[in-house]
């Protein structure tokens, strides 16, 4: 396990398996890359070792099996990529909008709103906010 544990816990997926960051990954290296770290840090290895050691092996399986999974799935391998490179990948919970999109938005269904409760036709698509000019809708 030292050859393994020389690899920081924090090292990124690719690191860990010794493997170019890239997205088109073969399959064989990861699985092969995989087998051989296993081998290395599995828990059955360590079964008569010490307290230390063995929560040690776990830490690493842990840490193993999740890169493994990671970089396995073509999904998550590019959020990895992503994140790599500093992209915040959180787009789908983040749902923040600036303040005058939402403003638009929400004058412009003030406008319609009141116009159909009024039986007014709308004139166009297009709200204008006051002082801003036209705003799309």
């Amino acid at each position: 396990m030292n050859a393994v544990a020389g690899k920081a816990l924090t090292s990124n997926h690719f690191e860990l398996f010794g493997l170019e960051p890239v997205f088109a990954l073969s399959a064989d290296s990861l699985d092969s890359a995989y087998r051989d770290i296993q081998a290395k840090v599995h828990p059955d290895r360590f079964a008569h070792a010490g307290d230390a050691e063995r929560r040690a092996s776990l830490q690493w399986t842990t840490r193993v099996n999740e890169a493994y999974r990671t970089l396995k799935d073509p999904l998550q391998r590019a959020r990895h990529l992503l994140e790599l490179r500093g992209v915040d990948v959180a787009f789908e919970t983040n749902t923040s909008m600036p303040a005058d999109f939402l403003w638009s938005k929400w004058s412009c269904a003030s406008r319609w709103r009141r116009r159909s409760r009024q039986r007014m036709p709308l004139r166009s698509t297009r709200c204008e906010r006051p002082g801003r000019g036209k705003a799309q809708a």
